[in-house]
């Protein structure tokens, strides 16, 4: 049972510490990205949970594509 409830902590903990390296797209990138903007929009639509990081990161794939429908429409 120690065996098992150590596994579960040392699993747990990897996959915060693996969550937690990644840096959010800046707004210019996906601007030059869309394609992997429009996949990230719909990646953060899936997402139950998440965290400063990843809402960020939603939050700069959603302008990128409004601004490009934007400059689109003039």
């Amino acid at each position: 049972m120690k065996k098992i409830f150590g596994l579960i902590i040392s699993i747990s903990t990897l996959v915060i510490f693996i969550g937690c390296g990644d840096e959010a797209k800046t707004l210019e990138y996906y601007k030059n990205h869309l394609e992997e903007a429009k996949q990230k929009v719909e990646m953060c639509k899936k997402l139950e949970h998440s965290n400063e990081t990843q809402q960020l990161d939603c939050s700069n794939a959603k302008e990128a594509i409004l601004t490009q429908r934007t400059i689109k429409a003039f």
